[in-house]
């Protein structure tokens, strides 16, 4: 909504996290994990994963987020995991 002088506020821009993004293109995502772009897209549009819109096109993807879904510690064969 424009106010008084005809011009439309900015919003607040949210806090930088602890650690920088490691932000990439759908596509450059995909490619780096193997997956298919659409897999990503699925992932943003189910609130897997977040997407962040850079410009008016270009959607981008958080690597770390990416990893935290596909990343599984398993268990050594003799034992619990990290053993």
């Amino acid at each position: 909504m424009p106010s008084a002088e005809g011009t439309t506020p900015v919003p607040a821009i949210a806090p930088a996290p602890d650690h920088p993004r490691r932000l990439r293109s759908l596509r450059k995502a995909a490619e780096e994990y193997g997956l298919n772009p659409y897999t990503l897209r699925r992932w943003v549009r189910d609130g897997l994963i977040s997407s962040y819109q850079v410009g008016p096109k270009l959607v981008m993807v958080d690597l770390d987020e990416i990893n935290e879904r596909l990343v599984r510690r398993i268990s050594s064969p003799g034992g619990e995991a990290g053993q």
